[in-house]
């Protein structure tokens, strides 16, 4: 399995008990990098949750939008006013929107985390 295996990704150190055992642990940068990591398997499983529930989130607020503008008939901008201006988009569909694009880049992330790609990704840069 490949992964990032530098100073920034992945910090080993030796820690010595009280009876003279030392031990090495590794500390991750979760967001770039969970292989070889003590919590290894707990991040994997929160991965592979986040990802169908950040789409279910996308799925509900693409419903928001859809019933408001197909079913309710209402546009996506505000009126526009000598007051307001031009083009105001609806506070709704701003929150809908920016619901909508965060939740996509985190699953875009949450993929490219799960299946190493950062490595590949940070190679051509």
């Amino acid at each position: 399995m490949v992964h990032l295996n530098n100073n920034f990704a992945l910090t080993c150190k030796n820690i010595s008990n009280n009876s003279n055992i030392t031990t090495l642990r590794c500390i991750c940068d979760f967001r770039i990098n969970y292989r070889g990591c003590e919590e290894e398997g707990v991040l994997l499983l929160v991965h592979r949750l986040l990802i169908p529930y950040s789409i279910f989130i996308i799925m509900i607020s693409l419903g928001f939008i859809y019933h408001r503008m197909v079913c309710k008939g209402q546009t996506f901008f505000l009126p526009h006013t000598r007051e307001r201006g031009i083009l105001r988009i609806m506070p709704q569909g701003i929150f809908h929107l920016t619901t909508i694009i965060f939740n996509m880049l985190s699953v875009i992330h949450m993929s490219l985390v799960l299946s190493d790609s950062y490595v590949i990704f940070f190679s051509y840069i």
